[in-house]
C-alpha cells in the first residue's frame, strides 16, 4: 500500500502539465472542505481522492470516454465499499474538469471502443503484473477481462493459426470485436501493436492530433525511431531531414513534414543529448526504446546473434525483450547469464526466469551456484538468493517421499482390505 502511494506521488511530481495538476488539486480541496451530502467518510474520501488524482493525471485524455468513467466508478465502489450515490458528485465533477481542460481530445478519446483498444494495447505490452496494476490504478473487472483476452489472443497468435478467435463468455461484444480486429491486423503486420503504442504516445502533442489515425505517417515515424535505435549518433538536423524525406509522400504539407521531427521531443520520444543546436546528437527516450524494442531485437538477430559486448551496450528495454525470448537456445542463454556483463538487476531477473522455466531444477541451481561465485553486486546477489529461496521447497530427499500409488490401484485398495 505504501509503495503504491509512493508511486502515485512520484508520478504527480513528474507530471508535466502543472496547470492541470493545480486545477485538479484546487477542485479536490473545495470538495473536501464542502463535505457535500452523501459523501464517503473523510478517511476513505481522502484515499479515493489520492487514487483518483493519479487516474485523471495518467489518463486525462480518456476522461471523455463514458466507459472509462464508469469503470473508475465501479472500481471505487468495489475496492472501497462505498455507495454509488456517495461517489456521484466526486467522480462526475472531477471527470468534467478533465474534459473541459482537454476538450481538444474529445473526438479522438471520447470513443469507448478506442479506449478499450488503448487499454488492450497497454495490457498486451506490460511484462509485470504488479506494474500493470500500479500503472493503471483502477484494477478491477476491466483489467481482468482484457488480461484474459490478451492471454487467449496471444496463445492463438503463437500457434500461428488463422482460425476464428473463441472469446471468453464474459467479454462483451465491444472487447470481442477489438480483439478480433487486432488479431487480424497483427497477423498481417507483426509491428501493429508497436504502431498503436506509438499512436497513443503521440497524443501528448496536439500537433499530431489531425493525423493521429493515419498509420502511413505513424509507420514513417516508427521506422525513423527504429533506425535511431539501431544506429545511434544521428544529429538533430539529420534526423529531422530524414524523417521529412520519409513523409514526402504523405498527406502532410512541406512545412508539417519539416516540423514533425522536432515535435517528437514534447512527446517524450526523443531528446537532445547536449544543448539545443541543430548539430546536437538526438537520442531515443526510454519510452521510444520500449515501443521499438521488439522490432529492434527481431531485426538485429535476423541474420546472426550479436556479440556479448554488443548486447551489453543495448539499453535495458532492448535487453529485456531479448533475454525474455523463448527462441533463445538454453545453452546460449546460460552462457549470456554467466558472461554478459554488466546486466541490470531487472534484465538478469528476466533472464533467470526464462532459464528456470526451460531447465531442470538441479541444472538451474548449478547456474545459481556459478553466479554466486562470479557476482559480487549486492543487488544481483539478492536476485540470486530470491531464486534459491523459491526453489528450496523442491529440494527434498526423494527417499523420504511416500511412494505414489497408481490411481487404478487406489480404486481397489479398499476392496482388497475388506
Amino acid at each position: 500500500m505504501l509503495e503504491d502511494l509512493r508511486y502515485l506521488l512520484d508520478y504527480a511530481n513528474r507530471y508535466k502539465d502543472q496547470a492541470f495538476l493545480e486545477a485538479l488539486s484546487n477542485h479536490f480541496c473545495k470538495l473536501e472542505h464542502s463535505r457535500y451530502q452523501e459523501c464517503p467518510p473523510f478517511g476513505i474520501q481522502k484515499a479515493i481522492i489520492q487514487k483518483l488524482s493519479y487516474i485523471l493525471l495518467r489518463f486525462s485524455y480518456w476522461s471523455h470516454s463514458a466507459l472509462f468513467r464508469d469503470s473508475v466508478l465501479d472500481y471505487f465502489i468495489q475496492d472501497f465499499s462505498v455507495t454509488r450515490e456517495s461517489l456521484g458528485l466526486l467522480i462526475n465533477s472531477s471527470f468534467g474538469l478533465a474534459q473541459n481542460y482537454f476538450a481538444e481530445y474529445k473526438d479522438i478519446c471520447g470513443n469507448d471502443k478506442e479506449f478499450i483498444r488503448y487499454f488492450f494495447v497497454e495490457c498486451a505490452t506490460q511484462q509485470n503484473e504488479l506494474n500493470l496494476e500500479r500503472n493503471f490504478g483502477i484494477g478491477g473487472y476491466l483489467i481482468a477481462k482484457i488480461k484474459k483476452a490478451v492471454d487467449v489472443a496471444s496463445a492463438i497468435h503463437q500457434s500461428e493459426t488463422t482460425a476464428p478467435l473463441l472469446f471468453l463468455p464474459e467479454l462483451d461484444s465491444m472487447v470481442s470485436d477489438i480483439l478480433y480486429e487486432m488479431q487480424v491486423e497483427c497477423l498481417a503486420n507483426p509491428q501493429k501493436i508497436a504502431l498503436f503504442r506509438l499512436k497513443y504516445a503521440l497524443l501528448d502533442n496536439v500537433f499530431f492530433k489531425e493525423f493521429i489515425n493515419d498509420f502511413g505517417i505513424i509507420e514513417c515515424i516508427f521506422d525513423m525511431l527504429l533506425r535511431l535505435g539501431c544506429r545511434p549518433g544521428l544529429s538533430y538536423s539529420s534526423f529531422v531531414k530524414a524523417l521529412a524525406k520519409k513523409l514526402s509522400k504523405s498527406q502532410l504539407d512541406h512545412k508539417a513534414q519539416e516540423q514533425c521531427g522536432g515535435e517528437l521531443i514534447p512527446c517524450g520520444l526523443v531528446y537532445l543529448a547536449a544543448g539545443a543546436s541543430k548539430n546536437s546528437e538526438i537520442c531515443l527516450s526510454s519510452k521510444a526504446q520500449e515501443i521499438t524494442a521488439e522490432s529492434f531485437v527481431t531485426l538485429t538477430t535476423a541474420q546472426k546473434m550479436p556479440s556479448d559486448s554488443d548486447i551489453c551496450q543495448w539499453p535495458v528495454p532492448y535487453q529485456s525483450i531479448f533475454f525474455s525470448s523463448d527462441s533463445l537456445d538454453v545453452d546460449y542463454l546460460q552462457h549470456l547469464i554467466l558472461n554478459c556483463r554488466p546486466l541490470s538487476p531487472q534484465v538478469l531477473e528476466l533472464a533467470l526466469k526464462n532459464l528456470q522455466k526451460r531447465m531442470a531444477t538441479e541444472a538451474f541451481l548449478k547456474v545459481l551456484d556459478l553466479l554466486k561465485i562470479q557476482e559480487k553486486s549486492p543487488f544481483l546477489q539478492k536476485i540470486r538468493c530470491r531464486f534459491e529461496q523459491s526453489l528450496s521447497h523442491l529440494m527434498v530427499d526423494i527417499d523420504q517421499t511416500p511412494p505414489i500409488m497408481p490411481k487404478f490401484e487406489q480404486l481397489f485398495a479398499g476392496q482388497e482390505a475388506s
